[in-house]
């Protein structure tokens, strides 16, 4: 049996007390007991913190246990892509392990893996892995004990039933997974948190668990984000909830004056105003979107959309020239392109990127330039859901007397998603890319998530 002492020595300086609610409660009872655990719970609940703390301690605890079968451990920690994984996931790692002795522990950077090696014993060991799913074929080859997936509504779809159950399958282990994450419409992740809510029972290995993030965040931080996000948004991000992807793709979208509608043919080009740029890299059409950030009577920045390029057969230096002809003048611009550009995709001049194209441009006609853009592209769902929650409280205006700007709005009232599916209709071929540019600019400059989640209280634990 360990002692609690044993045990605390484990315990790093992330271990801070967590809020509760019936959900949580349930969850921390029964979690040693399922083996296949589905966590959709409200964001900044916990969810994802209360899974970093439990794959620690069984670990441990295991490893700690000589009467444990298996002298080697493994477990993961995943997320979609590896820069997620490792944003959500290393640093914390290190911070639950900070007390165990660093000569028990190996920390391999370029691995995102920690290791310890047993006091008395060295070939007995436990190890966590961090890892994305964009590529899981690292999952192969090892012997795992358990782990867990955050955010796996944006997991490809066959992801557990090809790689994950696969790979804990392994004979004599007595393997765990934690699926989690907000929900992410009728998909994949909703069919699996199906599957076990309708098949869980007291005495099997399947739970599922639920709450709203307003069980846990303070009431200020729900009432932002219901002033940010439009209804269903609000519903799928803060109560868990599975909302369906059918219809309209933009359906917040409302064809009417201001303020009313999203529609204000009042706007123009300020050439006393920075000029933002968002770009979609694609050879037919290529698109951008061009607007103004205006302060509005309550102090939130709304987008104002005065003009729009969708050009046919072009190339990333004739669509900037063609902005730059028409709009030479402006103090500053700021371009939030699709991750793309920095590849060579529409480029003709070789061994130069889209993005290097541009920046020569500027810079030949003495233009301030920044570049605001990901790492990654974003989650199709998360710049959808920010575009939509501005469109719904018309901090997004388009003036629709703009050629340019009538492609945008051929988008916004064409794009739906297919029939019984969340996937979206890419039958036209034209449409999509230009609300796209809208949207890589938007959720830059306006993700619900960190507008909302400030500061460390507001993330489902107590300071």
């Amino acid at each position: 049996m360990i002692s609690k002492v044993q045990f605390e020595t484990a315990l790093g300086k992330r271990w801070y007390p967590l809020y509760m609610n019936p959900g949580a409660i349930k969850l921390d009872k029964e979690r040693y007991k399922k083996t296949l655990i589905g966590l959709p719970a409200g964001r900044r609940s916990g969810k994802t913190e209360r899974f970093k703390r439990h794959i620690t301690s069984l670990g441990i605890k295991r490893w700690m246990d000589s009467d444990f079968p298996h002298l080697e451990q493994n477990y993961f920690l995943a997320a979609p892509t590896y820069g997620q994984a490792k944003k959500i996931f290393w640093q914390h790692q290190k911070q639950l392990l900070y007390n165990i002795p660093k000569h028990l522990k190996d920390i391999s950077e370029s691995e995102l893996r920690i290791c310890l090696k047993h006091p008395k014993n060295e070939e007995r060991t436990v190890a966590w892995w961090i890892f994305g799913m964009d590529k899981p074929e690292r999952m192969e080859g090892i012997d795992w004990d358990g782990g867990g997936c955050d955010e796996f509504g944006n997991t490809k779809p066959n992801t557990y039933e090809e790689h994950i159950q696969p790979a804990l399958a392994t004979p004599g282990r007595d393997t765990i997974f934690w699926f989690f994450g907000v929900p992410e419409g009728r998909n994949h992740y909703y069919e699996l948190a199906m599957y076990v809510n309708n098949n869980q029972a007291e005495d099997n290995e399947y739970g599922y668990y639920t709450w709203f993030s307003s069980e846990v965040l303070a009431p200020t931080v729900i009432e932002k984000a219901k002033d940010i996000l439009d209804p269903k948004s609000f519903a799928q991000e803060y109560e868990a909830s599975w909302e369906t992807k059918s219809g309209l793709l933009y359906y917040a979208w409302l064809a009417q004056h201001y303020p009313k509608g999203n529609i204000d043919n009042s706007i123009e080009y300020d050439n006393n105003l920075p000029v933002y740029i968002g770009m979609d890299f694609n050879v037919d059409p290529m698109t951008a979107i061009l607007k103004h950030h205006v302060m509005n009577k309550e102090s939130k920045l709304e987008s104002w959309v005065f003009d729009s390029f969708f050009v046919r057969n072009s190339n990333t230096k004739d669509l900037i020239e063609r902005i730059l002809n028409k709009y030479p003048d402006a103090p500053s611009y700021v371009l939030t392109p699709c991750q793309s550009s920095s590849a060579r995709q529409t480029s003709q001049e070789m061994g130069k990127t889209d993005l290097r194209i541009i920046q020569e441009i500027f810079r030949e006609r003495k233009l301030i330039l920044r570049v605001a853009k990901r790492s990654h592209n974003p989650p199709i769902s998360d710049r959808i859901n920010v575009v939509n929650s501005r469109l719904y409280h018309k901090m997004i205006r388009i003036n629709c007397n703009s050629n340019g700007n009538k492609e945008l709005v051929k988008d916004l009232e064409a794009l739906s998603y297919k029939e019984g599916t969340s996937d979206i209709d890419d039958t036209n071929k034209m449409r999509g890319h230009i609300s796209a540019a809208l949207g890589y600019s938007e959720e830059y400059h306006f993700d619900i998530k960190s507008i909302v989640h400030s500061d460390k209280e507001q993330r489902g634990f107590l300071p």
